[in-house]
């Protein structure tokens, strides 16, 4: 059974069709997927490359899921005759649908931590029903789309990697339901025209889907790994930095920011500083102004930390604007119960002076609720580092 409707994009009415989603699908490897479909067309981007960090220097061994070496996964995009995505807002997101197989190395982050979180997820006989498009629709969601720090990354990335490779579409299957996803992709220069938003629980077929690759993968993957580090190739934060570390001059500001910086976690929706305004208090003694980067515009978190000497923040997603810092930029990250490596790393791929605070113990299930800082730890942190 098919039923016709028509979906409002580029200032036209496009026509697509309800399908009934008739059969179990299955999760295949990619390689397995092209043996068994020879229409799928695969294109070669970057290959594997080594990466070596320091080690993390809050632990005594480097953390199972966060190792500071090994590979990173090679790139590729995908072209999907009558290829189909699923997505359901706020939870499960791009998990690419061909023959009525899953392709295995398209979810987030690896089959096994899929499974782990979504036990009871299931795509088969009546669950959905797909809407086609006729267009090619490049396929740009994933797991945590809505994560400001992995959309920055892994989204706009993988929106690098179509464009780096030269990778034509017509439209744009991704989320929109931020301000700062709506902004980056304008100023990137993506019409939003050519934007299919996510939304709801969907199953979207296109005539084509175009999809590239994750590009923050390790090889290779480990089992359940509840800390994503985003191990992005060199090339990518470059390619980020530069698509809008230039409309600083272009779009000037009338801001005027502090040099030293205080990251605020009061606007997040979980791991919160309980007492911030005490620990912001000794921070402020040095001349630091606090910031709520859920309060500023995307080009304004940009303008913020690239003109900022020294910055201060609590582990969050916020962190992840360091890659717009100058080189030698000094970076005090405050941690809680989240062990998590993420910003240590990657302030070392570009450069900055990356200090790591611990001021509670890790919790090993990954510490997602609000913490409490000791002071006399903050004090010794500005004591030792940061007077004179």
């Amino acid at each position: 059974m098919a039923i016709k409707k028509l979906f409002f994009m580029g200032g036209v009415f496009l026509l697509f069709n309800i399908e009934l989603f008739s059969k179990r699908v299955d999760i295949v490897p990619l390689e397995d997927l092209i043996r068994k479909n020879t229409s799928i067309r695969y294109i070669t981007c970057d290959g594997k490359i080594p990466f070596h960090f320091e080690p993390f220097p809050l632990v005594a061994n480097p953390p199972l899921y966060q190792p500071n070496e090994g590979i990173i996964h090679d790139t590729f995009v995908l072209k999907i005759p009558h290829g189909s995505v699923y997505f359901q807002k706020n939870d499960i997101s791009g998990i690419v649908v061909a023959d009525n197989y899953i392709v295995e190395e398209m979810m987030w982050p690896s089959k096994q931590a899929f499974f782990g979180r979504h036990r009871r997820f299931k795509l088969q006989d009546g669950f959905i029903e797909p809407l086609k498009f006729s267009v090619r629709l490049a396929v740009l969601t994933q797991e945590c789309a809505g994560c400001y720090g992995h959309w920055l990354i892994e989204i706009l990335g993988r929106l690098a990697l179509l464009e780096r490779y030269g990778v034509e579409y017509d439209a744009l299957y991704v989320p929109q339901d931020h301000a700062f996803q709506r902004d980056s992709l304008a100023l990137w220069g993506i019409d939003p025209e050519k934007i299919v938003n996510s939304s709801g629980v969907e199953l979207v077929r296109a005539d084509e889907l175009i999809v590239p690759s994750l590009v923050c993968r390790k090889h290779p993957a480990l089992g359940r790994e509840p800390l994503c580090c985003m191990y992005a190739m060199p090339w990518i934060i470059d390619y980020v930095r530069n698509k809008f570390l230039p409309l600083l001059l272009q779009q000037p500001s009338e801001n005027m920011y502090s040099k030293k910086i205080f990251i605020s976690r009061q606007g997040a929706g979980m791991r919160r500083v309980i007492n911030e305004d005490e620990v912001f208090a000794l921070f402020e003694s040095l001349g630091f102004v606090r910031y709520h980067t859920d309060q500023l515009s995307f080009l304004e978190q940009v303008r913020l930390f690239f003109q900022a000497e020294v910055v201060v923040s609590p582990n969050g997603s916020g962190l992840t604007n360091v890659i717009f810092c100058k080189p030698e930029t000094f970076v005090v990250e405050l941690f809680q119960a989240r062990g998590d490596c993420t910003f240590f790393y990657l302030s070392q791929m570009c450069g900055l002076k990356h200090v790591c605070v611990q001021t509670t113990d890790f919790d090993q299930k990954g510490g997602f609720f609000d913490t409490h800082m000791p002071l006399p730890i903050i004090q010794k942190v500005i004591d030792d580092l940061l007077r004179g």
